[in-house]
């Protein structure tokens, strides 16, 4: 485990998620969109992709988003979410969504390079995957060695931001709360 590690914190990444309590977002959407998990999804997929393109735009940078291939059907779906946030902007309610100073159209398409899936074999979803598990699960398991050892390392986005940035730009928990 020591030399996995090692490995992993050695990459040059950060490591960004949008985590959601299915739990919570069924409690609180089911009656708007019943059983449908697409829209988690797709909530999960725009909340990263936006948290993600606005730090690499602080860094003067674009996105390549990669995910990992779950089916035709599926990948289609995920790219149909990255077109429709570089032609019309995010999905979400304007009032409600304006607290995250939200990126428009144009922002999503200049700073969105491109999509593409990888598979499940593929080193770099291998390796997406290791981080994330501790990410997921830090809500139960805040002192998970693997979270505190990207932390260490500062591979976690939230240590690359000023504190004020942190609830705008950093790893969103989404629908962990009874907020409505």
């Amino acid at each position: 485990m020591e030399d996995l590690t090692n490995t992993i914190v050695r990459c040059p990444i950060i490591v960004h998620a949008c985590v959601v309590s299915r739990h919570g977002y069924l409690k609180r959407y089911l009656e708007k969109y019943g059983e449908d998990t697409w829209k988690m999804m797709k909530s999960a997929f725009t909340i990263l992709v936006e948290r993600a393109a606005k730090y690499v735009a602080a860094k003067n940078g674009t996105l390549m988003v990669y995910f990992e291939a779950a089916g035709k059907r599926e990948d289609r779906l995920i790219k149909s979410y990255f077109n429709d946030l570089r032609s019309q902007g995010h999905p979400f309610d304007t009032v409600r969504a304006n607290k995250y100073s939200p990126l428009c159209a144009n922002d999503f398409s200049s700073l969105l390079r491109g999509i593409d899936s990888k598979k499940k074999n593929n080193a770099v979803m291998q390796i997406a995957d290791l981080c994330l598990y501790p990410v997921v699960s830090s809500k139960t398991k805040p002192n998970n060695q693997a979270l505190l050892s990207l932390k260490t390392a500062n591979l976690l986005v939230d240590c690359n931001l000023e504190p004020n940035l942190v609830d705008n730009l950093g790893v969103k928990y989404y629908c962990f709360d009874d907020k409505p």
